[in-house]
């Protein structure tokens, strides 16, 4: 009986908070065929953002006539920056960051034009795990990449077009 109630109130209350599953966005019904331009269809965003619209239900087209909606990377770019070194000169701490500035378009009307957005998130280096942190750094910058295409789909999904 206590584990019904408890169950009823975390549901009601996550509920209330606007709490939603990922992947129940309704962006495939808003943006049925999408295009989406880049120089550098290689990159990481740009693979993790085809891979984000197709989750949540819209179909990625390269022939541009075959779609209503375009969206264009205008820059998509990441760094890794050294922000703290040890007395022995060997880095302690880095900065990873990614940025992404984009548009997009519904046939020739601007819907919106130049976005940018940036995350940054840092990570300690240590010589003596040097087989475990060889990897941190991309993980980083897919996890990055995950929340800007993510982000994108959310504000597409809340403008009005």
């Amino acid at each position: 009986m206590i584990r019904i109630i408890c169950i009823s109130l975390l549901s009601s209350l996550l509920l209330s908070c606007g709490f939603e599953l990922q992947n129940t966005s309704n962006i495939g019904e808003k943006i049925d065929v999408l295009t989406i331009k880049t120089n550098n269809p290689y990159s990481i965003f740009y693979r993790t953002l085809r891979n984000e619209f197709r989750e949540n239900g819209s179909k990625i087209v390269d022939d541009i006539s075959l779609s209503n909606y375009t969206l264009t990377i205008l820059m998509d770019e990441s760094e890794e920056r050294t922000l703290t070194v040890s007395a022995t000169n060997t880095p302690q701490e880095y900065e990873v960051y990614y940025r992404v500035v984009w548009s997009f378009n519904e046939g020739n009307k601007t819907i919106l034009e130049s976005v940018t957005n940036l995350r940054i998130q840092d990570y300690t280096f240590d010589q003596r795990q040097l087989l475990g942190k060889s990897n941190e750094s991309l993980m980083i910058k897919q996890a990055l990449a995950k929340d800007i295409a993510q982000e994108i789909i959310f504000r597409l999904n809340k403008e009005e077009f």
